[in-house]
């Protein structure tokens, strides 16, 4: 089956409103599956779930919205891989800051 092709800037539009940001899939992930499994620390080999994740992510987010956090804002972010890299990662995001790790 084939189909019309899009202009230029039909294809433009309908590609950036399908555009998901990481930390809108991730919590749109969440939304779906709170209670599967998304991070394991490698130090405790604690599980997190979508749920706690999500929960630690708007905490932190929260408090970087309050102290200046947005758009025009970059948030610095030094430490080694681990799951409170990617909940301070996401937060950063969802505050709606860019992030420089």
């Amino acid at each position: 089956m084939f189909t019309a092709a899009k202009s230029a800037p039909q294809a433009a539009s309908a590609s950036a409103e399908s555009i998901n940001l990481v930390h809108q899939a991730f919590h749109s992930q969440a939304l779906s599956t709170p209670n599967a499994p998304c991070l394991i620390d490698a130090t405790t080999g604690k599980t997190w779930s979508y749920r706690q994740t999500q929960l630690k992510v708007l905490s932190l987010a929260a408090e970087l919205r309050d102290s200046g956090t947005n758009a025009d804002k970059v948030v610095a972010i030094y430490m080694d891989p681990s799951p409170r890299y990617v909940v301070s990662m996401l937060a950063a995001l969802t505050a709606g800051g860019a992030v420089r790790s």
